[in-house]
């Protein structure tokens, strides 16, 4: 019993950490579906907590344009893999289809709940 009880806390404590990255890492998707003020200001309160002080500032540093209208952009999460670079320290690769035809790769890395690297790896 004592044995089934530590395999479920390790479990626990090694699973439970790499779901919560892996839920970061897919939230900080939602960026690509900025396509006017409303949504700007939508993602920005949603995510601006899981992102870093750099991407913060390269993403939501100026409000977005008032009179900018870009196409709205859906996308649909396919596959990640992920693997644990130290502790509280991930990186996923996320496969995804924007507009249900252009299929993407992103590489994000997720440290301590921040997202501090995206980019596209298919390229």
């Amino acid at each position: 019993m004592l044995i089934i009880l530590v395999c479920l806390i390790i479990g626990t404590v090694i699973f439970v950490p790499y779901q919560n990255a892996k839920n970061i890492a897919v939230k900080s998707l939602q960026t690509v579906t900025i396509h006017d003020q409303e949504s700007f200001q939508r993602i920005k309160d949603e995510i601006y907590d899981i992102v870093s002080p750099e991407v913060r500032q390269s993403l939501f540093e100026k409000e977005f344009p008032p009179d900018r209208k870009y196409p709205v952009i859906t996308y649909e999460v396919n596959k990640i893999r992920g693997k644990r670079l130290g502790l509280n320290h991930y990186e996923f690769i996320v496969n995804w289809t924007s507009n249900g035809y252009l299929t993407i790769d992103s590489l994000i890395s997720v440290k301590d709940g921040i997202v501090y690297d995206s980019k596209r790896v298919d390229l």
